[in-house]
């Protein structure tokens, strides 16, 4: 296994790391990556499923979003079936663990591969790491639990991290390790030679500076097995299965002369340690690489073209599908997220709020949102009394669906509650969908729009589609009720 690099290197290494830093904070990468892997870190270190936090972060960014949709219906993970149309089902279905290192590993190449890369092996280099994260969770898939063989996706794909990091921020550098590296010198030795350190000790360093859990950053070092010797601790196998994974990928990505000798090599040298047959190795690492080589093939470009009318009812009807598939076997607090996200994406809303009635004080106070800004409002989304002529107060007295095209009219504004005008009083046009039981309120969804959104024109079939997410819910409120 690869031993740590010389106390006399630190100080190197130490001004190595600010550099890194320096670069970094000049391209604004790493603050955006900090900010959301924070939200999913607590969902990986919390004792609860903190499924509703994970969500609201994965749906504030649009390209993790149709990435993790992607995945979940990938036939890597989509075992069970059906598609997959929201998050909050990904993570009824896989588990909040499963999605959040999904969630990570996605977060950490698009964290370093944002923008044009700064020297030509950086796309390479990210695709071996992507590439590695495939197969450390195939090679894990058929002995560990889907969130061990996710830590061990994301431990793979960190293991590339400080070789990303360097290339990219110092490219230089990296031309010079690469160069120096030859048969009577290895890259861990000429990377110390230039930067004071390994590619590993930057990685470690990088992921304690973004707060990643120490059980994720102490896997980052290469870890070879000795005369057959099986790991000792949980952290050990990950990192052995990272260092296997990430071997077999760079062969494989390099294309050198008989690949699948050098990867059978790499087979032989790992498979008794790990508890595993050559052959199921094999034939994991082939799996991995189909997978990855459909993950690179698919155009993301193709995701943002203009949908037609025809193509959202289609996907009205695929989502309202997958709710009701859902809701054989969801909670009722799923089946609410569920349905807030269903009606946030497939209504282009920019705001959707779940409120719930305490039944206590009958006060109401929003439990979950989506949207800009959304976690930032939901201190100030509560109030514990309505005006009889208030607009809310009629809707949920009624118990009927209200779509409001504009909210900006005169005869309407003076009907608006003041804790709705001081927090979302900038929406142009909002839904209110009252759920209540034996006449009894228990809540309502909230949706709204705001320029430059518009709201979608409330045909018959939206029309429709809101009365039946309420009826769904309100039907599954009644059956857990009983």
């Amino acid at each position: 296994m690869s031993l740590p690099p010389p106390q006399a290197a630190l100080p190197q290494l130490d001004e190595t790391f600010a550099q890194l830093m320096a670069k970094a904070g000049e391209k604004g990468d790493l603050p955006g990556f900090s900010q959301s892997a924070r939200s999913i870190l607590n969902a990986l270190t919390s004792e609860a499923d903190n499924d509703a936090e994970l969500v609201q972060t994965i749906l504030t960014d649009a390209g993790l979003t149709q990435r993790v949709l992607r995945l979940a219906n990938s036939a890597m993970y989509n075992v069970f079936g059906g598609e997959v149309t929201s998050v909050t089902r990904s993570v009824q279905v896989l588990g909040v663990q499963t999605v959040a290192h999904l969630a990570l590993g996605l977060k950490v190449m698009e964290s370093v591969g944002r923008g044009r890369p700064a020297c030509e092996g950086t796309l390479a280099e990210m695709h071996k790491s992507v590439l590695a994260g495939f197969m450390g969770r195939q090679l894990a898939g058929s002995q560990a639990s889907p969130r061990d063989a996710e830590a061990a996706a994301v431990c793979a794909v960190l293991m590339g991290l400080g070789r990303m990091m360097v290339c990219f921020y110092l490219p230089q550098a990296w031309s010079r390790i690469q160069a120096g590296t030859h048969d009577s010198m290895s890259e861990d030795d000429a990377a110390r030679a230039a930067l004071g350190g390994t590619f590993a000790d930057i990685g470690q360093r990088m992921t304690r500076q973004w707060g990643l859990p120490a059980s994720l950053t102490n896997c980052l070092q290469s870890r070879i097995p000795q005369d057959g010797q099986g790991p000792a601790t949980h952290e050990e196998r990950l990192s052995m299965l990272a260092t296997a994974a990430t071997q077999c990928a760079r062969i494989l990505h390099d294309e050198p002369e008989d690949p699948d000798a050098q990867v059978s090599g790499v087979v032989g040298v790992f498979a008794t340690s790990l508890g595993l047959e050559a052959e199921a190795m094999n034939e994991a690492i082939r799996a991995a690489r189909t997978a990855a080589r459909q993950h690179f093939d698919e155009q993301p470009a193709a995701l943002v073209q203009p949908v037609t009318e025809s193509e959202r009812q289609a996907r009205l009807l695929r989502g309202w599908r997958d709710l009701q598939e859902a809701g054989k076997s969801a909670t009722p607090t799923q089946m609410l997220n569920l349905s807030l996200e269903y009606l946030h994406s497939n209504f282009g809303a920019k705001r959707s709020f779940c409120f719930l009635r305490s039944p206590k004080d009958k006060s109401y106070a929003a439990r979950f949102g989506l949207g800009d800004g959304s976690a930032a409002l939901l201190p100030a989304l509560q109030f514990s009394s309505l005006a009889p002529s208030d607009v809310f107060n009629v809707v949920l007295d009624s118990g009927k669906v209200l779509f409001v095209e504009d909210a900006k009219v005169d005869n309407l504004q003076a009907r608006l509650p003041a804790w709705w005008l001081d927090s979302l009083g900038s929406a142009l046009s909002f839904c209110i969908i009252p759920l209540d039981i034996d006449g009894a309120s228990v809540g309502f969804l909230y949706v709204d729009w705001s320029p430059p959104l518009s709201a979608p024109r409330m045909d018959i079939v939206r029309t429709r589609t809101l009365r039946q997410v309420r009826d769904i819910l309100v039907s599954h409120f009644s059956t857990a009720r009983a």
